[in-house]
């Protein structure tokens, strides 16, 4: 049953200009109506003076009979869907987050059992004390177990229908650098560096997103998204994707796909999601980032101690 409902939403009443026929036909129907009632205006009357003989008027009353018939079926239906949409997601405590929280507390708590030892520490070598590169791992593998729970849908498959990668960005090279990306074991990276200026990459929503003011990246439909590694494109079915960013500066860019099922009804929908179940690890990332940028400037202290 949950199966036809959804093939009935996807297939059929997604489509506008069916809801707009619907809506056109239900509404002269109505006029039509409203206007014989209250005079000597009748199409069939007309008709049968003028031009069709009794079986065409028939055939006529039959034919637009069945035309308003499915017009009401079809305006039923619609109002069923708006009410009970076949969302295939639903909300769940993030623990994956506790997880990270975790990790992050134990690691501040090294920053400062190796600040307080009696020796005094090097502090153009403190960035050695933060683990970026686990950190970050951490955090993708964490959301995507929180997106496969997340999501309702009987044959999701972990291993190939949601696809995360990330890319660190270099503002002054105008350049995404790969980072990493989920399932690990799937090779389905095409390019490990994304220069914005060159003509082959402006459609990317990753550089559309970066050149513009939006924070996030939307493509409800696969011909909305543009086409990257072959193998890839062939099963995406949407996308989603969002800045990192921190006081005023873009750290990396976060994209995630969706293959092989459409999970989200509109893009309210997939922004609702994104809110809901993303932005929460993109805090995380962003943190990640942040902390990163910081230990880094204990790297030229020394240089910057002598400039003051």
């Amino acid at each position: 049953m949950r199966k036809t409902y959804e093939y009935f939403y996807y297939t059929l009443f997604r489509h506008k200009k069916l809801f707009l026929f619907s809506d056109l036909t239900l509404f002269f129907s109505g006029a039509y109506l409203l206007l014989k009632k209250f005079s000597s205006v009748s199409i069939s009357a007309w008709l049968k003076s003028n031009a069709l003989h009794s079986t065409g008027i028939s055939i006529y009353e039959y034919t637009v009979g069945v035309i308003v018939a499915i017009a009401i079926l079809v305006k039923a239906l619609k109002i069923i869907f708006d009410q009970f949409p076949p969302i295939k997601y639903t909300n769940v405590e993030p623990d994956s987050i506790s997880e990270c929280l975790s990790v992050i507390n134990v690691e501040i708590t090294k920053h400062i059992q190796n600040l307080n030892q009696s020796e005094a520490p090097e502090i153009r070598r403190l960035h050695e004390q933060h683990a970026f590169d686990i950190n970050i791992r951490l955090i993708v593998d964490a959301m995507s177990e929180h997106l496969l729970k997340t999501i309702q849908h009987e044959n999701i498959d972990k291993k190939k229908d949601i696809f995360i990668s990330l890319y660190s960005f270099n503002e002054d090279e105008k350049t995404l650098k790969y980072e990493l990306h989920h399932n690990p074991k799937r090779d389905l990276i095409a390019s490990k560096e994304i220069d914005l200026t060159l003509d082959k990459y402006l459609e990317y929503a990753s550089t559309k997103c970066l050149q513009s003011t939006a924070t996030t990246a939307y493509a409800f439909r696969q011909s909305e998204y543009c086409k990257g590694h072959e193998n890839r494109h062939r099963t995406v079915k949407q996308y989603m994707g969002c800045k990192l960013e921190g006081g005023g500066k873009v750290y990396g860019f976060l994209n995630i796909e969706f293959h092989n099922h459409e999970i989200f009804v509109d893009k309210d929908t997939m922004k609702t999601f994104m809110e809901e179940n993303v932005f929460p690890f993109k805090l995380l990332l962003e943190y990640q980032y942040l902390k990163k940028e910081f230990f880094i400037s204990f790297k030229e202290y020394e240089n910057n101690w002598k400039v003051a």
